[in-house]
């Protein structure tokens, strides 16, 4: 049984709604996995995943389906991450996960086996079911990445482009190339 020390510091880190890390509980594992990718030179894989049509789904169904999305979502993509991942409702719809120790020459299983484990089974609501999808950005640890701020402006730039490009897919972030970045001037 958690005394009450522990359940209020529960209360305090994590969501009333998933029990997942809260934004800023979860901001804060972000910069403490940051600092030691940097001290120790490991891998560190940080992602925005987001509920596509999320507001569809609102808006058609109502706000307790959504909360039961967005609850069973969070179950699902926790139980499909490994002890030592951390994720967290970020805002809305909106989740960040971060993965230490994910080397970015091989993320693409580990990614899609969490998106997938939002869309491969229906949701159920009033026993109908609900077919979600989730789209996801990722990026990496570099020697450019300078704050937790420019890992979640890579991330939702990524999250950016998964929607653009059709969403349910998981979109990885590219460094802009120096004639990318020089039409960008023009």
């Amino acid at each position: 049984m958690l005394t009450a020390r522990e359940a209020l510091h529960h209360q305090a880190t994590h969501d009333a709604l998933t029990d997942l890390w809260n934004r800023s509980a979860i901001l804060d594992i972000l910069q403490r996995e940051l600092d030691r990718a940097r001290r120790e030179g490991t891998p560190l894989a940080v992602v925005l995943a987001d509920i596509d049509h999320f507001k569809k789904i609102n808006d058609t169904l109502g706000h307790l389906a959504g909360d039961l999305i967005l609850r069973d979502a969070a179950h699902r993509m926790a139980q499909n991450t490994r002890p030592y991942d951390f994720i967290g409702r970020y805002g809305g719809e909106e989740f960040l996960i971060v993965l230490p120790g994910l080397a970015e020459g091989d993320p693409s299983h580990r990614l899609t086996e969490l998106q997938h484990a939002i869309s491969q089974k229906p949701f159920l609501y009033l026993n109908e079911p609900i077919h979600v999808t989730s789209s996801f950005g990722a990026t990496w640890v570099d020697p450019d990445t300078i704050s937790v701020v420019d890992m979640i402006r890579r991330a939702d730039e990524a999250l950016y482009d998964a929607k653009a490009f059709g969403r349910n897919r998981v979109v990885f972030y590219t460094q802009p190339s120096q004639s990318d970045a020089l039409f960008d001037m023009l």
